[in-house]
């Protein structure tokens, strides 16, 4: 009724991956209700997860046809296509002064891509961080002209995002989930 109310057009469920390990809740009743929300509302249904997560579409055939598989991969390198999503990112966050995002020019570019490997998983959290630490957040915000990324509140946003863990721990790990990606894709296949 809800979705109905406001005029839902497309929901998007992330981390469908934790149905896979869920004790409470079995995995085909899971994907039956999702089914069921779909066919019901009538919107489009979006599933994100991990590549693990496309284990849930071989339960059913029903499944396997309704929910096909887009793989998202990383930007390999610091390219127009990875500048130009920065551009829409930028559009999408409608700054009172332009950021500069994708103008490799700028620099940024060529930091967010180091920083984040290419992975918009690493990429957005870093972003949203940033505006965290410039007070975005806070509800007696009055001055947005102020507001710049800098490579300094980047790296420091990074940080925040990235933890205790050293650049070995953190390579091994985004090493590790570009392999199971790629197997996932070739499964698929």
């Amino acid at each position: 009724k809800l979705i109905k109310d406001q005029g839902v057009e497309m929901l998007i469920m992330d981390e469908m991956n934790h149905i896979l390990t869920s004790r409470h809740v079995k995995q085909e009743e899971a994907m039956d209700a999702i089914k069921y929300l779909g066919n019901v509302t009538k919107i489009s249904l979006v599933c994100v997860g991990t590549p693990d997560a496309g284990k849930l579409r071989k339960l059913s055939n029903q499944y396997f046809r309704r929910y096909i598989p887009i793989f998202l991969n990383r930007f390999e390198s610091c390219n127009q296509e990875f500048c130009d999503f920065l551009n829409e990112i930028e559009q999408q966050i409608a700054p009172p002064t332009p950021l500069y995002l994708g103008e490799p020019n700028q620099g940024l570019p060529e930091l967010l891509h180091e920083l984040s490997r290419g992975l918009v998983g690493l990429l957005t959290p870093i972003i949203q961080e940033a505006y965290s630490l410039l007070g975005l957040f806070d509800e007696d915000i009055s001055n947005l002209r102020n507001v710049n990324l800098t490579v300094d509140l980047l790296m420091q946003a990074y940080d925040n995002i990235t933890g205790d863990l050293n650049q070995s721990e953190l390579n091994k790990i985004l090493l590790s989930q570009d392999q199971d990606s790629k197997k996932s894709e070739q499964e698929i296949a």
